[in-house]
């Protein structure tokens, strides 16, 4: 009878009322409510998505047996989720629902089994949640008669009627799961009811949302332990993935009322029907940042007249200018025609310039990042490539929008100027990563915890420390690093495995700085605390890749800061693990002449590591690896002198190591070769102070 007196005690619209309790015929308790006729959220997804006739039974489980909840398996062709008036109408029922379910949460009641089978719509607007017998009531709210806090209701069904009865002892047990599993919680799934509250019921909503827009199961499996598993991994995909058309909005939405953390969901039911109503009035919502051509569309739609000002001015001189005397007559109509072209002229040239930028800033990250580019042969490539783009971003951080909201955008832009200076190897002529930091800064105010606005100010702090570090202004990198691990304290919380691996390249960037400025106890310690790093979860395959990187890059650092220090048993060991992590890379990628030389450089150092330690054998073994990598280097790529300079180094360290052998011969021979590489880099470059030196 938990049912009958939780939803006496709901007196909402959305829950059909209790008329009373009653003994039936076989003096059974009963009870008797309004008798409602409609249909059910299913059955609406399923006139909508066109795919009735695809539905299929799930697979039973000992949890959903006698749910009857069938598995939506949705049409090849995706339904548009434009503005049409049917998903209109969904949604506004949808924000019904959440409305009802937060009036429970208020008066202390979960309903626990939430999904498009217990919503009903009437047939004069009426939106019901229905089927509350799997509903707790939460300490301080309503009590139920001799219904202990942990005892649950399961439904038989028989005929056409449901009665509830109370389940077995350990229905509710740590560990056993009881709902719909598909629209299930993790925590729910799990079994965890010590943990199970109102933000249970918000994941289910979501879930309900889910099947609005797809009109598919987020999560569906061979087995009920394999969707289990899914559903704590939150292995689901992400709706806009499953239909193009759903607006990315929508889908923030959904992806928030799903998180696999409690604390990550919307803290109210209010919440997640306050956002619904603010998409349906297409305005932003709370967690989903528009794109610039969105928001610039959607200012340009409320502010028509400042936002073709210009354009319309000029179009309006010309036509005043133009027109004589004898078109006196039609000039009215004529200007009033000019002005509605030059307001849809200014909402293209608005979105036309956010194309453009966003446009540019691909051109410059593919560029800029690209392992092909880098190869030193394509250095004269990549700097053409690159300059090319300067003159775009200087007008862009000059004529980019100066009124309030549009920081963002003006500092990136500068930021991005700035970065492409230091790329193309030209010293930038201005201070951009200044000026746009104190942009990001102005931002920040209204918006402390925003991770894209610290992500982005990161950006400007490590290219601030690059520039200082180069011109050895010491006061500058320290003012900055300190600002720039504040905000990694922050950023760090994100959750996002990006901000992990930000964190890691930042501190190699710090221990470079220690080493310049002649501070090697403190390098040493921060290097040993970074390789130390957990690595995060859910790296993509290519952040994996990247994090490696990192870490070789590191142990490295380590074993040079060991050697200077004579520390070289532990010189040796963080050696050849930064060997262990460049030559899977090296392997991955045969053909980056930079990850070869990266591993060159790391057999180079092994073998002055071993010298030193008086290991002859080893010592010689390593520099051959080194000479073996940077003569295949040198021979595929004869133009760049950097590989036959290390080459040639290589060689000597042989010559030497042989000749302390006492084989004076095989020495001779290798040093002729090092003399030669070393004679033709200064007939190339005879103002090279290293090829000097070698």
């Amino acid at each position: 009878m938990i049912e009958a007196e939780v939803t006496a005690h709901l007196e909402h619209p959305g829950v059909v009322p209790v008329h009373g309790l009653v003994m039936d015929e076989a003096g059974e308790p009963a009870y008797a409510m309004r008798f409602i006729k409609g249909k059910t959220l299913k059955e609406a997804i399923r006139e909508f998505h066109g795919h009735a006739s695809r539905i299929q039974p799930g697979p039973a489980s000992p949890i959903e047996s006698g749910s009857g909840e069938d598995d939506l398996t949705g049409p090849e062709v995706a339904v548009s989720l434009r503005r049409s008036a049917a998903v209109l109408s969904l949604l506004h029922r949808f924000v019904a629902v959440c409305n009802t379910i937060a009036y429970a949460h208020q008066k202390g009641v979960i309903h626990r089994d939430i999904k498009p089978s217990n919503i009903m719509f009437g047939e004069f607007g009426e939106t019901w949640v229905v089927d509350w017998g799997l509903a707790k009531v939460l300490p301080t709210s309503i009590e139920s008669d001799g219904a202990s806090e942990n005892e649950s209701i399961s439904m038989h069904t028989t005929g056409d009627f449901e009665h509830p009865q109370p389940a077995e002892s350990d229905s509710t047990a740590p560990g056993k799961p009881m709902g719909t599993i598909q629209f299930m919680s993790p925590e729910q799934a799990t079994g965890q009811w010590d943990i199970v509250d109102k933000s249970s019921d918000i994941y289910s909503l979501g879930a309900t949302l889910y099947v609005i827009l797809t009109g598919k199961l987020p999560f569906v499996g061979g087995s009920s332990s394999e969707i289990k598993r899914k559903i704590c991994k939150g292995d689901f995909a992400i709706p806009s993935s499953v239909n193009k058309t759903i607006s990315p909005a929508l889908d923030a939405i959904c992806r928030k009322a799903m998180s696999r953390d409690q604390d990550q969901r919307y803290a109210t039911a209010m919440e997640l029907a306050r956002d619904i109503e603010q998409w349906l009035a297409d305005e932003p919502v709370s967690c989903y940042r528009d794109p610039i051509t969105t928001r610039l569309t959607r200012w340009a739609r409320r502010n028509r007249t400042l936002a073709t000002s210009l354009v319309a001015s000029v179009i309006v001189t010309l036509i005043a200018v133009s027109i004589s005397t004898a078109m006196l007559a039609s000039a009215n109509t004529r200007e009033r025609t000019q002005r509605q072209k030059a307001e849809e002229q200014s909402i293209k040239t608005n979105i036309a310039y956010a194309k453009a930028k966003d446009a540019i800033d691909q051109y410059l990250l593919h560029v800029g990042n690209s392992s092909e580019l880098k190869q030193l042969d394509l250095v004269d490539l990549r700097r053409q490539l690159l300059s090319s783009a300067t003159d775009f971003y200087a007008w862009l951080a000059d004529n980019s929008p100066q009124q309030a909201g549009f920081e963002l955008e003006r500092a990136e832009a500068l930021l991005g100027l700035a970065e492409l200076h230091w790329l193309s190897e030209n010293a930038a002529p201005e201070d951009y990563a200044k000026r746009s930091l104190e942009l990001i800064e102005f931002a920040k105010r209204s918006r402390p915890d925003d991770f894209s606005i610290l992500r982005l100010e990161v950006r400007a702090f490590e290219q601030l420390l690059v520039e200082r570090r180069s011109e050895l202004d010491f006061d500058g990198v320290e003012k900055y690093l300190s600002q720039a691990q504040i905000t990694f304290k922050k950023l760090v919380t994100s959750g996002n495995p990006r901000d992990q691996i930000d964190l890691l390249n930042f501190k190699i960037v710090h221990a470079e700085y220690l080493d310049v400025a002649n501070r090697h106890t403190e390098c040493v310690e921060l290097i040993e605390a970074a390789v130390q790093s957990t690595r995060p979860d859910g790296l993509t395959d290519d952040q994996g890749k990247q994090w490696n990187g990192l870490l070789a890059r590191l142990y490295q650092l380590l074993g040079e800061e060991y050697r200077q220090f004579r520390r070289l048993d532990q010189a040796q060991i963080a050696c050849e693990k930064a060997i262990e992590l460049s030559s899977a890379r090296a392997t991955e990628q045969s053909s980056d002449g930079v990850a070869q030389h990266r591993l060159a450089n790391c057999w180079y150092l092994l073998g002055q590591i071993q010298s030193a330690k008086g290991q002859t054998v080893e010592a010689l073994q390593a520099f051959e690896k080194c000479e073996q990598i940077q003569n295949a280097l040198a021979d595929s790529r004869p133009s760049i002198p950097v590989y036959r300079l290390q080459l040639a180094w290589a060689l000597r360290q042989q010559a030497n190591l042989t000749s302390a052998t006492n084989r004076l011969s095989e020495s001779n021979t290798i040093l002729v070769r090092a003399l030669e590489i070393a004679e033709r880099l200064c007939a190339e470059s005879p103002k090279n102070n290293e090829h000097k030196r070698l």
